[in-house]
């Protein structure tokens, strides 16, 4: 039996029978099959591009030591800046307790704060600001018994450490004083030399030095 084709369908026999089929049911078959494949292809292709596109053990290793050094340099860094700017409170602190110790001698004609700052020989013998005899803690001779209104009470030292208290020494006859401090940075530290240069320049022969101290200033 002859089958007569017809636009859109084309003529198949079964059993026999002819059966038109369309061809535009034949094409969106193949496209699903075509993107089904593509599908799966992108999947793969996705799947290996996520293993050969991480960071080698090499490559993690140099980032984390690039990352230690840059940590090293940066603490560092931080660490000088603290302690030049505690350097700069010391500073501040002698001038201001300079200041205060000028109007004190203004008010009672003498540095003679207490009998203690007149410093006989031996081996660095010194007189902290913070010592309660000084300051006048629990006695009528002292700091905040004398001059008070200039200073409410002698400055410390930002760290704190007896290694690092402000002394003051004066001469016998309190006219004349010396104040210490220990500085971290060398940008203002002075030299052994220097420091005994300056507590002699002020009349105090009589004391031994303290190793320790690299900053002195006076009248």
């Amino acid at each position: 039996m002859l089958v007569k084709k017809q636009k859109g369908f084309t003529p198949v026999v079964e059993d026999g029978v002819a059966k038109p089929v369309f061809r535009l049911k034949l094409f969106f078959v193949n496209c699903r099959n075509l993107f089904t494949v593509n599908i799966l292809k992108l999947k793969n292709r996705k799947t290996t591009s996520s293993f050969t596109t991480g960071f080698t053990l090499i490559e993690l290793l140099v980032v984390i030591s690039i990352i230690g050094l840059l940590s090293s340099v940066v603490l560092a860094s931080l660490t000088n800046v603290r302690r030049k700017a505690r350097d700069a409170i010391r500073l501040n602190d002698l001038k201001q307790f300079q200041t205060a110790l000028t109007l004190c001698y203004d008010k009672i004609g003498s540095y003679g704060i207490n009998g203690e700052t007149a410093i006989p020989a031996g081996l660095c013998s010194r007189e902290a600001f913070n010592d309660v005899d000084f300051v006048g803690v629990g006695a009528s001779d002292g700091w905040i018994d004398k001059c008070p209104e200039f200073m409410a009470l002698p400055p410390v030292d930002p760290l704190t450490s007896p290694t690092r208290q402000y002394t003051i020494h004066t001469t016998s006859d309190f006219s004349h004083y010396v104040l210490l401090a220990v500085l971290e940075t060398v940008t203002q530290a002075m030299t052994p030399a220097q420091v005994s240069a300056v507590v002699t320049s002020h009349g105090i022969s009589d004391w031994t030095q303290c190793s320790e101290y690299n900053y002195a200033v006076g009248d």
